[in-house]
């Protein structure tokens, strides 16, 4: 079986998921103190959940998040 992938006894799966959001009216909200909060709480609740973060980039108007359950 290829890597990264996970077997159930009936199947073979291997789930991403991309995840953009903005602020409301697209405000450029998300910097300094903001931006390194919400970078610590995604990865806090990764970590809680059992998800690794492939990618996060926080941008001031937006968020991507790319993740791996």
């Amino acid at each position: 079986m290829p890597r990264g992938y996970s077997k159930e006894r009936t199947s073979v799966h291997r789930l991403h998921y991309h995840f953009i959001w903005c602020p409301k009216y697209r405000k450029s909200v998300l910097t300094g103190e903001a931006k390194d909060r919400l970078e610590a709480l995604i990865q806090e609740k990764a970590d809680e959940l059992g998800l690794e973060v492939l990618a996060l980039t926080v941008r001031p108007d937006h968020v991507h998040l790319f993740i791996e359950a």
